[in-house]
This record gives structure tokens, sequence and C-alpha cells, in this order.
């Protein structure tokens, strides 16, 4: 091997290098931009989540879905008119990018929280959620003691004026 050829191959290097650490920087100045999500700001955090993006899957795309295995409620729900929001390339925090939604919607939604609440307390409590810090979220602890949930957290909001519901379902299981 020449010297120049290994020259031209440790340029090269260096240059990879660079490009991939200046990527690198765009994202983690990206994730950060996002605000306070579930886990600590700082390289390390930054570093969990990338691990999680490449391992995840789409969370639009229904495919993976058994055929028929909605729950019946939310079969005949309208199909959204406009385009999906755009949400951040990060899982956690998960951020809607667009389409704020109107205060009167926000406050239904802060209305249907409490009602869902009150209505099945004590069985469900409303907590900071473990996944969203920062966020509310209601939790069914007996989900959790039951092995079919991790955390017991059925359901969180953001607050962030893009406001969504987020819910975990649990498959019913039958006693043998």
């Amino acid at each position: 091997m020449t010297a120049t050829t290994r020259r031209l191959g440790a340029a090269l290097a260096v240059a990879a290098v660079l490009g991939i650490a200046e990527l690198g920087r765009r994202d983690y100045r990206a994730w950060i931009a996002l605000g306070e999500g579930g886990i600590a700001p700082g390289a390390r955090g930054w570093l969990k989540v990338t691990a999680l993006r490449l391992a995840a899957a789409d969370p639009t795309d229904l495919s993976r879905l058994p055929a028929g295995s909605a729950h019946p409620r939310l079969r005949n729900l309208p199909w959204r008119t406009g385009p999906r929001p755009r949400v951040g390339a990060h899982p956690i925090p998960h951020r809607q990018l667009d389409q704020e939604s109107p205060a009167s919607m926000v406050a239904d939604l802060d209305n249907l929280f409490a009602a869902l609440r009150e209505r099945h307390a004590p069985a469900v409590v409303e907590r900071e959620s473990g996944y969203e810090k920062h966020h509310p979220a209601l939790f069914a602890d007996a989900l959790q003691s039951a092995g079919a949930s991790p955390t017991g957290e059925i359901a969180r909001t953001t607050t962030d004026r893009r406001d969504r519901c987020t819910c975990t379902c649990a498959r019913r299981t039958r006693a043998s």
C-alpha cells in the first residue's frame, strides 16, 4: 500500500467519523429540543432512546395487528380525513409536532380523564406518567399486580397544546 493510498484512506475515515459525529450532534439537539420526557436528558438518555428507536416499529403501521382485533367500540370510529400529524423521530419523549388541539378539545379530554378516574375509583387513580414525566396518567394498579401491564399505566395525556390521549390496553384473560 502506498503512502498516498494510506493518506487517502485515513482522510476518508476521518471524514466518515466527522460526518457521523455531526449527524449524532444534530439528532441529540433535536431530542433535547423536544423537552422533558420519561428519560433524563443528557448523552446517556439520548443513547438509550437512540437504541430504542432502532428497535421500534412504526407506530402508525396497523398491518402488524391481527385482523378484527380492534375493540368493538373502536371499530366504527370515523377515518381521519386529513393528514396524520407529524411526530418526532424519538420514541421518548413521544411528541406530536403539529396540528395543535383547540382549547375546547383539551378541556374535553381533561374532563374525560377526570370522569374516568372518578367513575372507576379507587381501582383507577391519577399519577405522574412513568413514560412521559410531568404529564398526568391514569393507573390501574391491579393490572400490574396481575401481570397484565408492566406499570399499570393505562392512559396519559400531554399538556403541550397538541393534546392527545395514549391508551394502553391489556388483554382480558379468563381464569382456567
